[in-house]
């Protein structure tokens, strides 16, 4: 069946990084006949049970909210694909999530095929894919992994090759398992051999690339240089490099005096109109960074959201910085520095009609909320309403910048501001922030139905 609309969502999820991939047969139609995966996890490590399941809630709630509606409309409920980069946690921990959410609820789930790279695969990395598996007709899903510089590209000016379909959208590879120095450290080893995942539909692309590190766009701008004319542009929406990371995008890092050669050259190469940083609340990393945002974002276009939030780390200013009415499409899915923390899903939809974006805003779950064994919907909704309500006299004194136009200064917002973040009028976002946090659901919830 061909494809009418397809839409990309950058799901929430903390640090981590969660994207779902909808086909829809029809410009109107609610129930997706394909659905992919690319890469579905959190970081844990450090986190209670309760706190991670809370920020596992969310993105596990989208994803078996699409199932429940193929199985209503008399579908199997399958996952064609499903891909993991490279082997971090932050990429992968949320399928056990989603696969206990699926037990519990009973839904026939059905894995088409799992495709994976990277390098130096763990335990738990490899037990959650050997769970997976058996959601497989006849409990054994088939396997691709990308290893030795796979690349869809690598013959140049010739035929673009591909790792699987979802009606008319192709997926592809534009590198995966990079050849890495010797002397990169172990952690650089995984994330430089980071899938780099090119979603392929009408003409356009959208780029998803895990942890790469500046030695995987190395050798994927080794392969596009040898195109005369380029096999990826346009790109609509680029996912950043390892959420936004400064210190694997350059051989030393330096500040803002890093080397960002191969980053550059990329984004010269793809020259995306959206970014979209997925990174956690206050993350020890400080991703993303507001100088890799910068860098990549510098094709990037505007108004495709309207004014909105960013929130980035400033090495000029040694600190979090929140930036307001920001107009380029450059986007992050933490959007203040409170707790409660405002953030987002991201949605990028192409159809006949045109390339659309949306977000829909909740309340992020942190170690503040999630501090009890059964925090319930009434307990969170009450913390969140005596912190707006303490913090509403505060509102209104962020100043209103956009730090990708050079003749802003920066705007810092110091963390224990508590300042909270308010909806721009005509901001093309929803205004959902009140609504109580997600969780891994024990009962079937409200859906749609089917048209």
């Amino acid at each position: 069946m061909s494809t009418a609309r397809l839409t990309l969502s950058a799901l929430w999820c903390d640090q981590g990084m969660a994207h779902m991939v909808q086909s829809f047969p029809t410009l109107d139609a609610v129930v997706a006949d394909h659905i992919a995966l690319v890469d579905f996890g959190a970081e844990t490590m450090f986190k209670k049970t309760n706190l991670k399941l809370s920020q596992a809630a969310p993105a596990v709630t989208k994803v078996v909210e699409a199932l429940l509606q193929q199985q209503e409309a008399g579908l199997t409920p399958t996952l064609d694909y499903v891909i993991v980069t490279h082997q971090d946690m932050d990429h992968w921990s949320l399928l056990n999530s989603l696969m206990d959410a699926v037990d519990e609820l009973e839904i026939p789930m059905r894995v088409g095929r799992i495709v994976y790279g990277g390098a130096d695969w763990g335990a738990g990395a490899k037990k959650t894919i050997d769970r997976l598996e058996e959601y497989g007709v006849n409990h054994k899903a088939p396997r691709t992994y990308l290893f030795n510089s796979t690349s869809n590209y690598a013959d140049a000016n010739g035929t673009i090759g591909q790792i699987g379909t979802l009606g008319d959208v192709a997926l592809r590879v534009l590198m995966a398992d990079a050849a890495i120095s010797k002397s990169s450290s172990s952690a650089m080893k995984k994330n430089g051999t980071s899938a780099v995942i090119v979603i392929d539909y009408a003409n356009e692309r959208m780029i998803l690339p895990g942890d790469a590190t500046w030695e995987t766009l190395q050798a994927a701008n080794n392969v596009l240089n040898k195109w005369t004319t380029s096999p990826v542009q346009p790109v609509k929406v680029i996912s950043a490099p390892h959420h936004g990371s400064l210190s694997t995008m350059t051989p030393s890092n330096d500040g803002v005096d890093s080397d960002l050669t191969q980053l550059k050259a990329f984004t010269e190469l793809v020259r995306p109109d959206a970014v979209i940083a997925s990174a956690g609340y206050s993350n020890s990393f400080k991703h993303p960074y507001l100088l890799i945002l910068k860098v990549l974002g510098k094709y990037a276009g505007s108004n495709g959201l309207g004014k909105h939030s960013v929130v980035v780390y400033s090495i000029n200013d040694s600190d979090w910085v929140r930036y307001d009415n920001v107009t380029k499409n450059i986007y992050t899915t933490v959007l203040g520095l409170t707790s409660p923390v405002p953030v987002a899903d991201y949605h990028f939809t192409r159809n006949k009609l045109g390339f659309f974006t949306d977000a829909s805003g909740f309340y992020g779950p942190s170690k503040g909320l999630i501090s009890v064994p059964s925090t319930s919907f009434s307990v969170l909704s009450t913390a969140i309403q005596e912190e707006d309500d303490s913090d509403e006299e505060m509102q209104g004194t962020t100043t209103s910048v956009n730090p990708f136009d050079p003749s802003f200064p920066a705007a810092v917002i110091p963390s224990p501001s508590h300042q909270l973040l308010s909806t721009p009028p005509g901001g093309g976002r929803p205004a959902a922030y009140r609504q109580p946090t997600r969780r891994v659901m024990a009962n079937r919830p409200n859906r749609p139905t089917a048209s």
